[in-house]
């Protein structure tokens, strides 16, 4: 320790002072130097110490030379300032790697706590992806599974319909006009004519009923609701008559122009059925219907039926779903 007498003269007192005065030391470049000492190995670093401890020595060897010239006490007690300046030097250096000791210890540390955090978002994230995958897995299972019932259900009632709708080709077979006319009976008309071509069965459009529709297409104005349907009607018996499944008869030269079919229908199949053949009229005039059916009950025979539109069009919808897994060739088996 340095006695007051030393700290008393007034070579150290102007020293003190004028190191006092001294600016603030800018610490950054320091920290920076320190922060680059910290990065190298401990050998390195207690070399580095050591390297730094001989000039320094000599540097207070120089300044203790300098300073023995102040007075009796200081160049009497030289070597003494000697030994506490290395001590102070060697104190320094110790704690300066005790310190940047701890500082690896806390970054180390502070290391393995971001990698432990990391591994654990991971591993977070690698959970939430196989639970999704997990969900997503058994969604399209159960989409699966549901498509594979809704197939079977649709063939299901398809098979089941089919002998239904077989049964009404007669062999007089009489669809109103109407009928023909409509645009939202496409099912319809598509799988009558799968089914007429699975059975080799060929319908007849009774004469006059083609003149009625014909008619209906001369007498008004294209564009008109009237005429879109009457060609609608038109196109389909063609694309019957075509594919060899409808004749027309008996067939005018042309459209009588006071063709009106309902009556002759009436009459028809009031003929048709008085001559043991079975019939069936296919409508969705209500009026029509009941007309049709007053005259076959008076005939007193069961060999004819009369079908409405909403009796057969929900199992025809059904059928055309169905032909997306099945053939009409298997459905009808």
């Amino acid at each position: 320790m340095v006695s007051n007498e030393l700290m008393d003269t007034v070579p150290m007192k102007i020293f003190l002072f004028k190191f006092n005065d001294l600016p603030k030391i800018d610490i950054i470049p320091i920290k920076k130097l320190l922060i680059k000492f910290n990065n190298l190995s401990l050998k390195k670093r207690l070399i580095i110490a050591l390297v730094l401890s001989i000039p320094i020595s000599i540097i207070l060897i120089i300044v203790n030379k300098m300073i023995s010239d102040m007075g009796k006490y200081i160049a009497s007690h030289g070597y003494a300032f000697i030994i506490f300046s290395v001590v102070f030097v060697l104190c320094l250096i110790i704690i300066m790697v005790a310190w940047i000791k701890i500082e690896n210890t806390k970054k180390r540390k502070n290391e393995q706590i971001a990698k432990e955090i990391q591994e654990w978002e991971e591993q977070i994230e690698r959970e939430r992806q196989e639970k999704a995958e997990k969900l997503e897995r058994e969604r399209l299972e159960e989409a699966e599974k549901e498509q594979q019932n809704l197939e079977k259900r649709t063939v299901f009632f398809a098979k089941r319909f089919l002998p239904y709708f077989i049964n009404i080709l007669t062999e007089c077979l009489v669809i109103d006009s109407n009928i023909w006319m409509n645009d939202k009976y496409d099912n319809f008309f598509d799988v009558l004519r799968y089914v007429c071509k699975e059975q080799d069965y060929k319908m007849k459009l009774f004469g006059p009923q083609f003149d009625e529709i014909v008619n209906i297409k001369k007498k008004t104005e294209y564009g008109e609701e009237k005429n879109k349907r009457s060609r609608i009607a038109i196109n389909r018996i063609e694309k019957y008559q075509k594919e060899n499944l409808l004749d027309i008869t008996p067939v005018s030269i042309d459209a009588k122009h006071d063709a009106y079919a309902d009556p002759l229908i009436v009459k028809f199949l009031k003929s048709e059925v008085g001559k043991g053949v079975e019939s069936t009229f296919i409508s969705n005039d209500i009026e029509l219907r009941i007309r049709v059916r007053q005259h076959l009950k008076d005939i007193n025979d069961t060999n004819w039926k009369i079908v409405e539109m909403d009796d057969v069009l929900p199992g025809c919808d059904r059928v055309i779903d169905s032909l997306k897994y099945q053939t009409i060739s298997e459905l009808l088996k």
